[in-house]
């Protein structure tokens, strides 16, 4: 608690943040509950490394705990524990040092704005934890943040040669093994890789555990859309998973190859003046539209006449001739183009 000159109510009174301000301090303020001048606590404390050091970032909170916007300056108290391994005890209260303070602003509603500390000095074999809270005054601390911890130990080099292939059972991955560390030694501890997957406009994520081998089927993706991909390497030390670098990124389109079902109930009905083709309508998610084909008494092959889109079920042919007997077929196609099966022929009937 920070030194005052002024003497103060202690209790309730202190946590409301009523000063009970005394002789010469000459005035006093009504009392303030605590849970509308109190951040919310930050909930996505993350970390990624860069060279020897750990870089951490957060969410601005907006709130207060009573839901109110947060109008006044932010200040965040940043928590560091370091362990060796040898020392580190998983049911042990975590031995966190004096927080290091980093001033914020005022949070912005409209973008929600992240803060951001690289930390350095990290030691090979030493377990670290790391909590944030945040405060508006000096004694409207928030609740302690998630907590993130790591082992560190030097990282493995980012694989590399990524190649990403759309098979029949998905998107094939396929890197080079890595075989150095971040700094180019040899790497002497068990590698491990992540794989790391987005969509247009979400970040990456993992989408494996942990793998041994340099390969890895996504199974898990959808048709006409474009996936991007990274490994992380990591190596495995002493139980613990120390998280190393990350490749280049590759994108793949899926395109779907499989064409819509084969049209049926093609009827032809001729008038004086055309020919008037009508068909059942195919259900398929992706159905673009369908094609029309003619065959004149005679000729080995159909050709294309006509192009509709996916509402239509109805061809209006108007230059066939009308001396010869007339034969139509129907195809569908979907978005990414496929073409099904021409429907079976049929002829006019007058």
């Amino acid at each position: 608690m920070k030194p005052m000159n002024c003497s103060y109510f202690a209790g309730s009174l202190l946590l409301a943040g009523t000063l009970a301000l005394s002789g010469g301090c000459g005035y006093k303020t009504d009392p303030v509950p605590p849970q509308s001048v109190v951040p919310k606590p930050v909930t996505d404390l993350r970390h990624s490394f860069e060279d020897e050091a750990v870089r951490l970032s957060w969410s601005y909170p907006l709130e207060t705990i009573s839901g109110d916007d947060i109008t006044d300056n932010l200040i965040f108290e940043l928590y560091r524990a370091e362990m060796s391994l040898e020392d580190f005890c998983g049911s042990c209260p975590i031995p966190f040092g004096e927080p290091q303070e980093i001033m914020g602003g005022v949070p912005n509603p409209e973008e929600r704005d992240v803060a951001e500390h690289v930390s350095g000095l990290l030691s090979s074999g030493n377990k670290y934890f790391f909590k944030v809270r945040s405060r508006t005054s000096w004694w409207a601390d928030s609740a302690d943040s998630n907590i993130v911890s790591f082992v560190y130990h030097k990282p493995a080099a980012a694989p590399v040669d990524l190649q990403a292939e759309k098979t029949a059972a998905g998107v094939v991955l396929n890197w080079s093994p890595v075989t150095r560390l971040a700094d180019g030694s040899m790497a002497d501890l068990p590698r491990r890789y992540r794989v790391l997957k987005s969509r247009p406009g979400q970040p990456f994520a993992p989408t494996s555990g942990y793998l041994e081998e340099s390969r890895y089927i996504d199974g898990d993706v959808q048709s006409g859309t474009t996936y991007s991909y990274k490994i992380e390497s990591s190596l495995l030390f002493q139980g613990e998973m120390i998280a190393g670098s990350e490749s280049s990124p590759v994108s793949v389109r899926v395109v779907d190859t499989a064409p819509p079902p084969a049209v049926t109930g093609v009827t032809v009905i001729a008038s004086a003046s055309d020919y008037r083709v009508f068909w059942d309508r195919v259900s398929a998610d992706d159905l673009a539209g369908y094609r029309v084909y003619r065959r004149i008494d005679g000729q080995e092959k159909a050709l294309r006449v006509g192009e509709l889109e996916a509402t239509s079920t109805l061809f209006v042919d108007t230059e066939a001739p009308t001396d010869k007997k007339v034969f139509y077929a129907v195809t569908a196609f979907d978005t990414e183009g496929n073409e099904g099966e021409l429907s079976k022929e049929a002829t006019t009937r007058h």
